[in-house]
């Protein structure tokens, strides 16, 4: 029989990952954040402007495709067992980050929507300290506590921080996906399918490339599928049966080739080897 904590636990989950839930850390300034966002975090939010290979800073900056950052572990270890204390990792220097090394990305796709901005890819993520053996995993704002993966994690645009996002990071694959600040961010970086993925959740490009689109968003958001009768269906990781195939990626146009990441890798102003 199940404890009275573990039954509250379950409820208090439940409802966490319920349909339409508000991140609990919101309204910070980009410009002026607290130390730290939430009790017992890893790392901190006011993170200077210098990279360093031992920050902790644990913001994430998506303000363009040259311009970007991603969770990723802090040491060498798992991305679920570290998602917690989970630290960015930038394409620029000037975010108090670690840098992202030369030749992480082998592939990569910036897409602005209406709703959104993503990032796919692929690449040698043990660059970042993630195992070449390791299954991958999931970030979030929420969490099964609300206090988010990692714990206190921020993710900011162009001077505005967005409230809904969601990552995963796998040994050769990478996907984010940040959410303008609205009714219907919680659908378009919903994120309760940590089981499905990267090209489950945030269909894209996994090719090779680096290019930066314009796009129209995914005709439904992960989980929401059109039944023969018209009507939305949501599914979840719960339900029995075999998941449904993945969404239709959004259209995109006018891409423009990018510059790969990791080119202040080793010029004196971050992470020098």
């Amino acid at each position: 029989m199940k404890s009275m904590y573990e039954w509250v636990l379950n409820v208090f989950i439940l409802l966490i990952s319920s349909t339409g839930v508000t991140a609990l850390i919101k309204g910070i300034d980009p410009a002026h954040p607290p130390y730290q966002t939430m009790t017992g975090q890893y790392g901190y939010n006011q993170c200077g402007t210098s990279a360093s290979r031992d920050s902790r800073c644990q913001n994430v900056y998506i303000n363009g495709p040259s311009d970007f950052c991603f969770f990723g572990p802090p040491k060498f270890a798992g991305v679920s067992e570290t998602e917690r204390e989970a630290v960015s990792y930038c394409t620029l220097p000037k975010h108090g980050s670690r840098l992202i090394p030369p030749d992480t990305f082998t592939g990569l796709h910036f897409v602005s929507t209406p709703h959104y901005v993503q990032i796919t890819g692929r690449g040698n993520f043990t660059k970042v300290n993630v195992p070449a053996d390791n299954d991958g995993g999931e970030m979030d704002p929420n969490s099964f506590d609300a206090r988010g993966n990692p714990i206190g994690g921020v993710v900011f645009g162009n001077g505005k921080q967005f409230e809904q996002w969601t990552e995963f990071l796998l040994p050769d694959e990478f996907c984010m996906r940040a959410c303008y600040n609205g009714p219907d961010a919680w659908r378009y970086c919903n994120h309760i399918y940590d089981l499905m993925a990267c090209r489950w959740n945030i269909p894209g490009d996994y090719g090779p490339g680096f290019d930066s689109c314009k796009g129209k968003d995914v005709p439904h958001p992960m989980g929401e599928y059109k039944l023969a009768n018209g009507s939305i269906h949501t599914w979840h990781q719960e339900d029995p049966g075999n998941p449904p195939q993945p969404g239709a990626p959004g259209k995109v146009y006018n891409c423009s080739n990018i510059t790969p990441p990791g080119s202040y890798y080793s010029d004196g102003r971050g992470n020098v080897s």
